[in-house]
């Protein structure tokens, strides 16, 4: 059988990648999509005008590789142009690969059997490497097993499992986003179908928001395995501040809201449970506390306060008499109240071992 005849039996992987000046890492991201064991994947670039060297190197590879596409697209943003991608994408499965990002050479072939051998999952989901500049491999507080959700798996983490849904959209209250970044997940293209794309309105942040809709929607199946890198820069700490104002500003609220909003044709009743929850107290208090975190002096805390107390009066009159008469917080530990709620809403058992899959 021929090594084209052999990609047409297994699954199309669509590989859509937003490109905008990465010449440092171009090379390295294209040769690890190159050396996939799956070889039935196709690339779709989408460059805003790359100005760097990187599009003159990308249709060098264009020019002798044909699963590699390139179109234009403005400098609107990553999402808008990751959203350009997945409309030209024919595979039944997506792959996102941020162009300074790497995978290792099992990612997809892994990913891909997972979800076949999971068919009531919409996304598999993998453990992430942290790398840096230079693509060593570093530890710190971003990685995935460092996160609020991941500690909350417990024993979980180390194993294949399902989680089913809305447990990780669930945890989007709490922990911000369950997912470090985008190329830990292989997403069936039908999950864009049914929840949309990626939203333009919201900057930086637009995954927490796709990733909290689609987890309240789609079963997760998890791999414990490193298969994807997720490369840091020094501008991250300045995305660290623009998270903080963001927070401040109630944006990470809002968005929760409109990610629950996805269930008002599937489970209407569990969107209307889920906007009096008591989970959304975590979104609030984060909210407060990074509006007093930003106040450079006592009297900027006290009108940080005075103004959320005017936004959120209800809430404010909770806070203020629970914390002062009654001396204690406003919100129990998450576990607590997550398990609180799943019980309320009637789910049990959303976590399962996941079917075996290849060479397991």
């Amino acid at each position: 059988m021929t090594s084209m005849s052999m990609r047409e039996t297994l699954p199309l992987v669509s590989i859509c990648m937003p490109h905008l000046n990465s010449r440092p890492f171009t090379e390295e991201r294209i040769e690890t999509i190159l050396k996939q064991t799956l070889e039935n994947w196709e690339l779709i670039i989408v460059d805003s005008n790359s100005d760097d060297g990187s599009l003159e190197l990308l249709k060098n590879y264009a020019a002798v590789e044909p699963r590699i596409r390139i179109s234009y697209g403005p400098r609107d943003g990553i999402y808008s142009n990751l959203n350009r991608a997945l409309e030209q994408a024919r595979g039944d499965f997506v792959y996102i690969a941020m162009s300074d990002d790497t995978m290792k050479p099992e990612c997809l072939e892994r990913m891909t059997s997972a979800l076949q051998h999971n068919p009531d999952c919409g996304i598999c989901h993998c453990r992430l490497e942290i790398i840096d500049e230079n693509g060593a491999g570093r530890s710190n507080e971003n990685e995935w097993e460092c996160l609020v959700a991941q500690k909350f798996f417990g024993d979980w983490a180390r194993i294949p499992h399902v989680r089913k849904a809305p447990h990780d959209g669930l945890l989007h209250f709490y922990s911000g986003t369950v997912y470090t970044s985008l190329t830990q997940l292989l997403v069936r293209r039908r999950v864009f179908e049914t929840l949309g794309d990626f939203r333009t309105d919201c900057g930086f942040h637009a995954d927490f928001e796709w990733g909290m809709r689609v987890s309240l929607n789609e079963n997760i199946v998890y791999l414990p395995e490193k298969l994807a890198s997720w490369r840091q820069h020094p501008s991250q700490a300045t995305q660290a501040n623009a998270h903080q104002r963001l927070t401040a500003a109630g944006e990470f609220s809002r968005l929760a809201k409109v990610a629950i909003k996805s269930l008002s044709n599937r489970d209407p009743k569990l969107g209307h449970a889920l906007g009096r929850s008591d989970l959304n107290r975590f979104q609030l208090v984060n909210e407060l506390s990074a509006r007093q975190k930003l106040a450079r002096s006592e009297f900027q805390k006290f009108c940080a306060t005075a103004v959320f107390s005017i936004i959120h009066p209800f809430f404010a009159a909770r806070w203020a008499f629970t914390k002062l008469v009654l001396r204690r917080s406003i919100t129990r530990k998450f576990k607590e109240t997550f398990e609180s709620e799943l019980t309320r809403l009637g789910y049990r058992n959303l976590l399962r071992r996941a079917a075996p899959c290849e060479g397991e």
